[in-house]
């Protein structure tokens, strides 16, 4: 893996103190391959021609997911959600904007307040968190109100500038929300281009698993990979 530490996308999911569990679940997972010798190999990037492919009886691909960062003007303006997530020092001055109000974005927004900062969100559709469980967003919800993070639905993001960012309500009305810092949360992308590469060379022994195929959640990528695993028996 080309990261310093194991976790992938676990470690900017499991920042957040109400997060807790998911960081558990990093530290078993890191006792467990100490404790059954697996060979972990960190700051370590491999393309389609490195040998090791070539030796091998099965290749696992794991390649995950990287941030959507879509055609809005002054969009190479905005940090992403992972950085967000995984460096405060990142989140500059006292007035944060989250574009896209999904769940990564509602957590990290959350994490972001109860620091004490001023925190906007702001969503195309007309709630945040869609499609999350029910249950978390019985809690989620209250948690914003209650920190104070203004959630500002039904409004399309047209433009990021240094001072803040453009958006556009429903009935076409502008309004512009004041930040010191925008941070892009508009989902993820499946992070596959070596995974094909690899894929298409060694297609015979190769298992491509969890979100560099499809974008889904934490259980979906751990039932892949035990899928995968169990398949090499």
């Amino acid at each position: 893996m080309k990261e310093s530490d194991l976790g992938g996308q676990l470690r900017s999911a499991a920042t957040p103190p109400f997060k807790s569990q998911l960081r558990e679940l990093i530290t078993w997972y890191k006792r467990q391959l100490e404790l059954t010798g697996v060979a972990v190999h960190v700051n370590t990037e491999i393309g389609e021609d490195d040998l090791v492919f070539e030796k091998a009886d099965a290749i696992i691909v794991a390649t995950g997911a990287i941030p959507m960062m879509p055609p809005i003007k002054g969009i190479e303006r905005a940090i992403n959600v992972l950085e967000a997530h995984l460096d405060e020092n990142k989140l500059k001055g006292e007035k944060i904007i989250y574009c896209g109000g999904g769940l990564s974005s509602c957590d990290s927004a959350l994490e972001t307040a109860l620091k004490g900062k001023k925190v906007a969100i702001i969503e195309m559709l007309d709630e945040v968190a869609a499609g999350d469980h029910m249950i978390n967003k019985a809690s989620l919800i209250p948690m914003l109100l209650e920190n104070k993070v203004e959630l500002y639905t039904g409004h399309k993001v047209l433009e990021i500038t240094a001072e803040g960012v453009r958006a556009m309500e429903k009935d076409g009305k502008e309004v512009f929300l004041e930040g010191n810092t925008v941070v892009a949360s508009f989902g993820m992308l499946p992070n596959n281009e070596t995974a094909k590469a690899i894929d298409a060379k060694y297609h015979n022994k190769v298992r491509l698993i969890g979100d560099c195929t499809k974008v889904g959640k934490v259980g979906g990528a751990v039932r892949s990979g035990m899928y995968a695993a169990l398949s090499l028996r």
